[in-house]
């Protein structure tokens, strides 16, 4: 029998493999979203990441007769380490075939590692912050998901069970199949009596320019908004930097319903993009020479939305503001044909956002699961 072993990977000179494995391995699933290949290797690149500023990061492989088998990595934030008072390792971008034998090997190597370097607890999959995907997928395999949120095989999970990982904490995938065509009557009758009370009122952004000059405040008001999730990790400012010049060009002014305050400062949001799942499937990880047009021809045409972030600040919570945001875009959907919403993977303890869907008929398609051990 071929011998098995696992093999650091030098970011610098030998990332194909590692970032080529995947795409290999989920080939003939029709669940899985390819993320787009330039992203992946500049993921790694100190350059192009900032994340990589404060933490330090392993990458392994694993192979036998002489192909990738599995991959894994390991990254300890600084910034974590800070906020938490000790070293708790992420490992991520584990995909591996179905031997044992392998993930044992890649856990093994990526535990071993966080283990020298002080960590006193190793968890995942999880991004380098909470601005990237976090979780394996352990309920729901027969659907296509949202963009950015990784697919795993069933298989998955019973190789970290085995492998002595507990569950650290879930994320639930929901989808509204019913998106509203008028504004929910109970909301309609809320919603005068909020904004006279409060003197709030809807900002319409018009163009991408004005979501550019209010990108700084806006992403300020979402860490706001998150910093008390159990996942949640400090960022710096060229992360901040980093992460909206990523993501403007998904945005759309017309699915970022903003809330004011009577002084004219942000209290509340919503961030909303076309579901760009079925165009990353079609373009298979490449944006030339067709990947792209994939990407715009569903950026204009499409009749499901991704609703990634929705939130208000501390101070004005309770107050009924996150569902005036979203009843805010039933007209919207209305007008741009949205049959279908699928809703950003939110954590399971997190009962105030999944509450806010209640009088959608929400469902749940999908469980991921943040699986964590002591070291």
């Amino acid at each position: 029998m071929a011998a098995l072993h696992t093999r650091e990977v030098d970011p610098a000179n030998d990332l194909t493999s590692f970032v080529d494995f995947p795409y290999r391995l989920y080939k003939k699933n029709p669940y899985w979203v390819p993320p787009v290949k330039q992203m992946e290797f500049a993921q790694f690149d100190p350059k192009k990441n900032p994340a990589l500023d404060h933490g330090i990061q392993k990458l392994w492989v694993a192979e036998k007769d002489g192909r990738v088998v599995g991959r894994i990595g390991c990254f300890i934030n600084e910034l974590e380490t800070q906020k938490r008072g000790e070293k708790q390792a992420r490992f991520n971008w584990l995909e591996f075939e179905d031997d044992p034998a392998i993930s044992q090997h890649l856990l093994n190597a990526a535990s071993d590692w966080a283990k020298s370097q002080g960590a006193t607890l190793i968890k995942g999959p999880l991004g380098y912050s909470n601005f990237e995907a976090a979780g394996m997928t352990i309920e729901g395999f027969d659907e296509l998901g949202a963009m950015g949120a990784p697919f795993h095989f069933p298989y998955y999970r019973e190789h970290m069970e085995r492998a002595g990982y507990e569950k650290h904490y879930d994320y639930l995938e929901i989808v509204i199949e019913k998106v509203p065509t008028e504004i929910p009557e109970k909301l309609q009758r809320l919603q005068p009596i909020v904004e006279k009370k409060f003197g709030v009122r809807q900002v319409n952004v018009s163009n991408t320019e004005e979501v550019k000059k209010r990108a700084g405040e806006l992403f300020a008001l979402v860490l706001d908004t998150y910093k008390d999730l159990p996942s949640f990790v400090p960022v710096s400012d060229r992360q901040i930097h980093h992460y909206i010049q990523q993501n403007i060009p998904f945005l759309l002014p017309e699915y970022m319903p903003l809330l004011e305050d009577p002084n004219g400062n942000l209290v509340g949001y919503g961030v909303i993009i076309p579901a760009f799942a079925k165009a990353l499937v079609r373009a298979k990880g490449r944006l030339f020479p067709f990947g792209l047009l994939h990407i715009l021809w569903r950026r204009r045409y499409h009749d499901t939305v991704d609703l990634i972030l929705i939130g208000v600040v501390d101070e004005w919570r309770n107050k009924g503001l996150n569902a005036i945001i979203f009843g805010n875009m039933v007209p919207v959907f209305k007008r741009k044909g949205v049959k279908k919403i699928y809703i950003n993977p939110i954590i399971e303890e997190n009962q105030a956002s999944l509450a806010l869907f209640k009088d959608y008929d929400p469902r749940v398609f999908r469980r991921r699961r943040v699986f964590s051990q002591k070291l």
